[in-house]
């Protein structure tokens, strides 16, 4: 179950190095190369509702092999891709496989960890794996291209899935498909419409401003179809998302949590390589060594929070995790044009281990609103928030960092435009770390409130069923 996670977050950040060699190899232009990242996200938004609903419909481990084999065939696609409509197509059926895979492998962590203790370490040590993916991705990768091309990346990622798959298959309980339920198939358009319209807008908008025609009409479209998609829940007796749930304060909380983390978080990362390679000019290994320090503080942050919750409540290492990670952002604002690496490093080991107090709560608190049977629901939803803080945050970020600057290449040449760079970049760490602080507060606020009856109904209906 852990595997599914690292697997889908390393072809993620990995890709991304293999974005040079194969728009040499394919002839692609920028635009299709921005393609290769943007449909992957896009599809991933559109498609993960309808995967929460059917791992909860059909049963978790039916789904999580299915997904599985999804993964693998997209990834195979891909590495034998010889033109770039080709290689899009393998990344979108590629996108459908973690849909599926992230919301039926936290089902099943519920299902098989039923003591709440044992759940929560379990969520612990799951939730590590994406600090570890995120260490070890690019590094992993850029060693994979450098001895087979860009192209082994999405082949060891296939063999891996299938190996995940086949262990899958072996080990895991088969476990009861959840109660018959009518698919909400205008709920699940509407909804994932919304997501996906909502991430084009946020790249047109980085990419040709707000506005643009282009960014006008797909910020548009997401309002209509955000307007549909609540009209639809509201009247439907079986709606693919039981919107209640957003009354619930602790599995807002989370929600607010994920969203906020990975906002400020992976905003700001994408701006930290620049910083250490164009600004202070030093080599990549080197810069990535020192964000690591990011990966490996979460991963064994994690573990320690996920068996500390067999005895608190998961809302308070998350508020806590928030004003750590917040703090250690702030504390990045101290980097200057000289700056060594090595301090850049020991500040993002601030921000790993507050990461790593969030990642098992923000889980945790999902999973505790509804009961069993509607795991890969919630588990969906709260992926699509991490999904969208990732997005926005890199969008935002860079408008903050770049407004200054007409010409990005310019920055490792030009002092003036170097300074600007890092005059930006500030901006933007006091940004996220004054957005995770504000989040901490909204959580330990939310954490006090009493559970709402519209979600005690939620837990009603599911037993009668």
């Amino acid at each position: 179950m852990a595997g599914s996670l690292a697997l889908a977050v390393m072809s993620t950040n990995s890709t991304n190095l293999a974005l040079p060699g194969l728009g040499v190899e394919l002839g692609a232009s920028a635009v299709e190369l921005q393609a290769v990242v943007a449909v992957f996200v896009v599809t991933l938004a559109a498609t993960m509702l309808f995967g929460g609903w059917i791992s909860d419909r059909f049963g978790h481990k039916r789904i999580f092999l299915i997904g599985a084999a999804i993964f693998t065939l997209g990834a195979l696609i891909c590495g034998f891709a010889g033109s770039m409509p080709m290689l899009l197509g393998g990344r979108v059926i590629q996108a459908i496989g973690p849909a599926l895979l992230t919301p039926s492998s936290l089902g099943l962590l519920g299902s098989t960890f039923r003591d709440p203790g044992w759940r929560a370490f379990a969520l612990g040590l799951w939730s590590a794996t994406s600090g570890v993916a995120t260490a070890l991705g690019p590094t992993l990768g850029g060693l994979l291209i450098q001895l087979g091309g860009w192209r082994s990346i999405f082949w060891a990622v296939a063999g891996l899935t299938l190996l995940l798959g086949l262990l899958g298959w072996i080990i895991l309980r088969p476990g009861a498909p959840g109660p018959p339920r009518t698919l909400d198939l205008p709920g699940g358009l509407l909804g994932g419409g919304t997501l996906a319209a909502t991430v084009i807008f946020v790249l047109l908008a980085q990419e040709l401003g707000v506005t643009a025609w282009p960014a006008l009409a797909a910020g548009v479209a997401a309002v209509v179809l955000l307007i549909g998609f609540i009209l639809r829940e509201r009247t439907t007796p079986d709606p693919m998302v039981d919107l209640p749930l957003l009354r619930e304060p602790r599995f807002l909380a989370g929600l607010i949590g994920g969203f906020t983390t990975f906002f400020a978080f992976v905003g700001c990362m994408v701006y930290l390589s620049i910083y250490g390679q164009s600004v202070l000019g030093r080599g990549s290994g080197e810069v990535g060594l020192a964000l690591s320090a990011t990966g490996i503080s979460m991963a064994l942050t994690s573990p320690v929070i996920g068996a500390l919750m067999r005895r608190i409540d998961a809302a308070r290492p998350l508020t806590v995790g928030l004003f750590i990670t917040g703090a250690g952002m702030l504390l990045l604002t101290r980097l200057g044009t000289d700056t060594p690496l090595w301090q850049m490093g020991l500040s993002l080991i601030v921000v790993g281990v507050g990461i790593g107090c969030t990642l098992a709560p923000v889980t945790a608190l999902a999973l505790g609103a509804v009961p069993a049977s509607r795991t890969g629901m919630v588990s969906a939803l709260s992926n699509v928030a991490k999904q969208f803080g990732q997005a926005i945050g890199v969008a935002i970020m860079g408008a903050v960092i770049f407004s200054d600057i007409s010409d990005a290449n310019q920055i490792s040449r030009d002092p003036v435009v170097r300074d600007a760079f890092v005059a930006g970049l500030h901006r933007a760490l006091i940004l996220a770390g004054t957005a995770l602080l504000v989040a901490a507060v909204a959580v330990l606020g939310l954490a006090c409130r009493p559970r709402s009856q519209s979600t005690e109904a939620i837990d009603t209906k599911a037993d009668i069923s």
